[in-house]
């Protein structure tokens, strides 16, 4: 488990370093601070390149 405080920070720190957009929950009126939302409408290339972007993301990733 990920220690994310802040979704909003979550989602513009992954933007801005690995240059993929989410959604951070509280868009979605989600109570916790804690989630985001993907979409999965890209081809399935584009998919698995932005999941290996967000494991190295998620490697070093801290609030």
């Amino acid at each position: 488990r990920f220690n994310i405080t802040n979704d909003e920070q979550f989602a513009l720190d992954l933007l801005r370093e690995k240059k993929l957009l989410v959604v951070h929950g509280g868009g979605f009126n989600w109570h916790e601070p804690d989630h985001f939302r993907v979409v999965y409408l890209p081809r399935i290339e584009v998919l698995k390149d932005a999941v290996d972007r967000m494991t190295d993301f998620f490697g070093h990733y801290r609030q």
